[in-house]
């Protein structure tokens, strides 16, 4: 009841000044850092005063422009959106596929669904991808941090679920929903931290970044700690730059400052100044930002539509249009989630130092979302919760029968009977653990778990889908439920290219190259045969083998490519300059082999192919059978 009794008044002007703030901020920050954005960090610092490049409305930027999306997603399809909601728009209107991104949306091409799209063969569930998207939720529940979690929950998970960066995106989205009401950074940070894990690297590295601080160590020595505590190659690792971003506000002493140490700091610096620019925006307004930093930009929002990046759509075009946007959603989320904040008055309260900032989150619903399974896709049918949950990966292989747990609760005050069946079944695919009949309780709950199994390779395709079907007595048929499972990615394994009774046959999970096992903790040469069906011709193919060792490529027996130099790995769609190669393929059949040599060190490689110029990833090439196993109408 103390939750509910609790106001916060926020007037119409502060408002738009809070959010016109958030928005010039988070265009300024990331203007400033896209320019010296790179793929890897570097341990040395950058020494930036102003902008390396001006141009009006900023720099295309997937840290604002993804916003824009959502805000069009929330008018569209209203506050009740989900992860499935989200999972749409990834696939209807954003076409770029850096790293997470093109991970994520070949997963839901490919069947699966959110979360689950999230981590299923996606390497880069802890980088920076949705920590940058948390304003628009801050914006429309300004003093709801719960209601802000709530959102970023969902948009996080899509391409992060298992991830840091899940983390991260709450971390500032409920911090930036109390700065509307709160300038005192210290006490946001911690507010922040409250409602994710403690042991999570995310809120470890934000904690030594406030230590460093407390301790009078330099900026630079602040930086370098920082860095050798949560260090990774990848300039896009979101707990590094959860700590950078602190820097930049601790060590700054006014706006333009906080966002060059930010930036200077190095690794995702569009990121790390456009989230530092946005909650300065938030806290102080867009009246105390300084006409240096806002002229040159304007209030123009710069968008990928013209190459292509986004689908064309009804997006704002200016900051204040955006503003304006946000302002009717927040009077709609402010009536839909309790009204705790009562906008467009004429006065504005400020919360002094006594105030306990988690008297404004709504516990119950902060405790739900800590304890939504990421690993599991939820349904309702009827008056059930329907949990599909695949607790190691949602692939079946000719060797190894996957696991799926299913999860059912009755929200009905009444006992019910529940007769389960699996639908849908292709030949040659098994299903074992599925009870006959389920009585449950009213308000109980209950499991199991199947295990769906292969005859072999044939039975097998890029996916599979089974559906559970759930008739509950005395009540109207309900939907069934589906459950997806990838095909393992088969390839034939040896020591030697040339001695055909060496090679056997394995099969990996997704794009991952598993063969640390076969190497034997000891240095050596590995080879794979991959077979690849395609299922039309492309002028432009990216073909990758990420590695962090040596590596050759064959393709139809012609060598295509071969490693020019070490670099760390990268699993990416994209070109890392490397590894990967460009050059058209024809329809039908094309046999890879794969060279791979391991020094002392363990070693770290994938297989992954993308079409387009915008490397879509290609999710319908078989790569599921040797072409001899193949069914007959692909031989």
């Amino acid at each position: 009841m103390k939750n509910q009794m609790k106001l916060l008044h926020l007037s119409r002007e502060d408002y738009f000044d809070k959010v016109m703030g958030c928005w010039l901020g988070k265009n300024a920050g990331g203007t400033l850092g896209t320019p010296v954005e790179k793929m890897w960090g570097e341990r040395e610092p950058f020494d930036l005063d102003f902008y390396p490049e001006i141009h009006a409305g900023g720099l295309p930027n997937d840290d604002l422009e993804l916003q824009l999306v959502w805000v069009t997603l929330l008018e569209e399809r209203g506050l009740g959106i989900t992860c499935k909601d989200f999972s749409d728009y990834w696939v209807d209107r954003i076409f770029y596929n850096p790293d997470e991104y093109g991970c994520c949306k070949t997963s839901l091409r490919l069947g699966m669904q959110a979360p689950v799209s999230g981590w299923y063969n996606n390497p880069f569930n802890d980088c920076m991808g949705c920590p940058i998207r948390s304003e628009i939720w801050a914006c429309i529940a300004p003093g709801q941090p719960d209601v802000a979690a709530h959102y970023s929950w969902h948009d996080a998970v899509v391409d992060h679920a298992m991830g840091e960066s899940v983390n991260g995106e709450i971390f500032n989205a409920t911090m930036q929903s109390m700065a509307f009401f709160c300038s005192d950074f210290h006490k946001l940070v911690e507010f922040g931290l409250s409602n994710i894990p403690a042991d999570c690297m995310t809120a470890r590295t934000i904690r030594l970044a406030m230590e460093c601080h407390a301790d009078g160590l330099s900026w630079l020595d602040a930086r370098n700690r920082v860095m050798e505590f949560a260090y990774h190659p990848n300039g896009q690792h979101s707990p590094i730059n959860l700590g950078f971003q602190t820097l930049g506000w601790l060590y700054g002493t006014d706006f333009g400052d906080k966002l060059c140490k930010a930036v200077n700091c190095g690794w995702d610096t569009d990121c790390t100044g456009a989230t530092l620019g946005a909650l300065y925006g938030i806290i102080h307004g867009a009246k105390a930002l300084p006409e240096k930093w806002l002229e040159p930009l304007g209030y123009g929002l710069a968008t990928s539509e013209g190459n292509g990046g986004l689908r064309e759509g009804d997006y704002p075009r200016t900051i204040q249009e955006l503003t304006g946007r946000c302002y009717q959603l927040a009077l709609r989320v402010s009536a839909e989630f309790g009204g705790r904040v009562v906008l467009g008055g004429e006065t504005s309260d400020q919360l002094d130092a006594t105030t306990d900032l988690g008297d404004f989150c709504v516990s119950a619903r902060m405790q739900e979302i800590a304890r939504r399974r990421q690993d599991a896709v939820e349904y309702r049918v009827g008056s059930l919760r329907v949990s599909i949950a695949y607790p190691e990966q949602p692939v079946i292989s000719a060797e190894k029968p996957a696991k799926v747990l299913v999860e059912i609760e009755n929200t009905c005050p009444d006992p019910v009977g529940i007769a389960p069946s699996i639908i849908g079944t292709a030949e040659g695919i098994r299903v074992a653990g599925v009870p006959d009949s389920l009585p449950i309780n009213g308000g109980d709950g209950t499991s199991f778990e199947m295990r769906i199994s292969a005859n072999g390779p044939q039975s097998i395709g890029k996916s599979i889908c089974l559906y559970l079907r759930l008739v509950v007595e005395g009540r109207p048929f309900g939907e069934a439920v589906p459950i997806v499972l990838a095909g393992a990615r088969r390839y034939e394994i040896s020591r030697s290219r040339d001695d055909a009774a060496d090679w056997r046959r394995v099969s990996f999970s997704g794009d991952l190259l598993a063969v640390e096992p076969f190497f034997e903790g000891k240095p050596g040469t590995l080879f794979l045969k991959h077979d690849v069906h395609f299922p039309q011709s492309e002028a432009d193919t990216t073909i990758g083998v990420p590695t962090d060792g040596m590596m050759k490529l064959w393709m139809d027996g012609e060598l295509i490519h071969q490693t020019g130099r070490r670099v760390p790995y990268r699993p990416s769609l994209r070109d890392d300059e490397s590894n990967y190669i460009h050059l058209p393929v024809s329809a039908g059949w094309h046999q890879f082999v794969i060279e791979l040599t391991r020094d002392t060190a363990p070693i770290q490689a994938s297989f992954t192919l993308a079409r387009g110029a915008l490397q879509h990833g290609w999710h319908d090439a078989e790569r599921t059978w040797i072409r001899d196993e193949a069914p007959t109408h692909l031989k």
